[in-house]
């Protein structure tokens, strides 16, 4: 009887150890780019300890750094750095999108979506703010918000969502929400719902403003019957705001935000299977210190060196089939080009 129970538990092991080395996917059929606006390393690491445990994009299974002093100019604003991560290419500060002599440059968006797959838009901010506009606008300078404003409407975008509505007077051709929960999903047609919150010092009452992660999920379920994938772009404003305002604490709770957002999108990738999420950050805002503190006792004193943003570098996770190829310490405008190579949409 020993002796069977022994096989038993044998081949048990076995079968555990072929399941878990089961190939997936060779490349992901979805994409989900999060960006921190303004998100350093250090916050990421105060979110850990405040919340006791490890955030979740410290639980992903890949992990790296990006260079974000690459540009001719020293820090990144969110338009320059936007539009690296959006297409690749270093280009001066303020330019959404378009070279420094105003050429087009297309975005990893548009590129999906011309490969044919659903694409969607979501913000914590402004639709009209950079980075956001940098994955489907193309102007100058990012303070043409009517310019900004016009080409995304064109755009052929399946989904925006976001703040911003005072920009948009005229919405013709697209379905607006009343509300998050009449989504839908892509059968309802283009699909634009406008959800305005406060700024990081500004007072709110709980529930007076949909999340990031209500924003999220009402995303995935909009854009997952897509037949050939979906590419979705999620960007959390307020970790920026929080640093120019020289605000610790706040800029603490909008990674936690933000994280229970990654939590979201972790939980739809390992369900799916087929779904590579990759978090990062357009640039660091504040520079902030974790200056002393308990981490068993789930306490950290904070706080920013600048108000202003810096030139260093920002973390990438990620995870989901093709993750492998994003480890190391490589330059901002090589992180969309890996995600093109492992989605197979470069062209």
């Amino acid at each position: 009887m020993i002796r069977i129970q022994r096989l038993v538990l044998g081949l048990l092991f076995v079968v555990g150890l072929l399941l878990a080395a089961a190939p997936g996917p060779a490349k992901p059929r979805n994409v989900i780019l999060l960006i921190g606006d303004g998100m350093g390393p250090g916050l990421v690491t105060a979110a850990g300890i405040r919340s006791g445990e490890p955030t979740h994009m410290e639980r992903m299974s890949v992990t790296g750094l990006l260079r974000t002093a690459i540009a001719d100019t020293l820090p990144l604003d969110s338009a320059a750095g936007g539009t690296a991560l959006a297409t690749g290419v270093s280009v001066p500060n303020g330019r959404v999108s378009t070279s420094a002599d105003g050429a087009i440059l297309p975005t990893i968006l548009e590129k999906a979506q011309a490969a044919g797959k659903a694409t969607g838009l979501v913000t914590s901010g402004s639709l009209v703010q950079v980075p956001a506009a940098c994955f489907a606008a193309h102007v100058a300078n990012r303070s043409a918000k009517k310019e900004i404003a016009a080409q995304l409407l064109d755009s052929r975008l399946d989904l925006l969502l976001g703040g911003g509505r005072k920009h948009f007077p005229k919405t013709e051709g697209w379905r607006l929400l009343d509300g998050i929960e009449q989504v839908g999903t892509l059968a309802r047609g283009r699909t634009l719902g406008f959800f305005e919150r406060p700024e990081v010092d500004e007072p709110a009452e709980p529930g007076s403003y949909l999340t990031t992660s209500s924003l999220v999920q009402g995303a995935l379920s909009f854009l997952a019957p897509a037949r050939k994938g979906f590419f979705l772009v999620v960007v959390h404003d307020q970790i920026d705001q929080a640093g120019h305002k020289q605000l610790p604490e706040a800029g603490l709770q909008q990674v936690l935000e933000l994280d229970a957002a990654v939590g979201v999108c972790r939980r739809f990738a390992q369900e799916s299977k087929d779904t590579l999420v990759v978090v990062s950050a357009d640039h660091d805002t504040g520079n902030l210190t974790l200056e002393s503190g308990t981490p068993s006792q789930r306490q950290v004193k904070l706080s920013y060196s600048t108000s202003r943003h810096t030139g260093n570098p920002v973390p990438v996770y990620v995870e989901g089939p093709g993750s492998g190829g994003f480890t190391g310490t490589y330059d901002q405008t090589e992180l969309p080009r890996r995600i093109l190579r492992t989605a197979g949409l470069e062209r």
